[in-house]
């Protein structure tokens, strides 16, 4: 794995701003990478519903991807940890390669 961040504004606050390649801007926190996706249209909603359906707050989402169409990276931050399975819930919802819980941890 392959991560680049900054620190950024008066506060100096962290960013990611590379995962693996895909450009991104995003806060470390309780981050899940779901990599490798396909870039199709209906992947933010199902992942919404999902998590919506679990009662988990999505704090922040950033869907990078390489090209219209090619593939794509999620890195997703939620108020509360996940529980288990929902991960692979998602992942296998949306036809993700794989997905990596808590790329950064707080």
């Amino acid at each position: 794995m392959s991560v680049g961040g900054t620190l950024t504004g008066r506060r100096q606050l962290e960013k990611l701003v590379e995962v693996n390649g895909f450009d991104m801007e995003s806060r470390p926190g309780r981050a899940h990478g779901v990599p490798y996706l396909h870039d199709r249209p209906g992947v933010v909603g199902i992942v919404g519903q999902i998590l919506g359906g679990q009662q988990i707050n999505i704090a922040g989402m950033q869907v990078c991807r390489d090209t219209m169409g090619g593939l794509a990276l999620i890195v997703l931050t939620v108020d509360s940890r996940l529980p288990p399975g929902v991960l692979a819930e998602i992942t296998g919802a949306i036809g993700a390669v794989v997905g990596r819980p808590s790329i950064l941890d707080e």
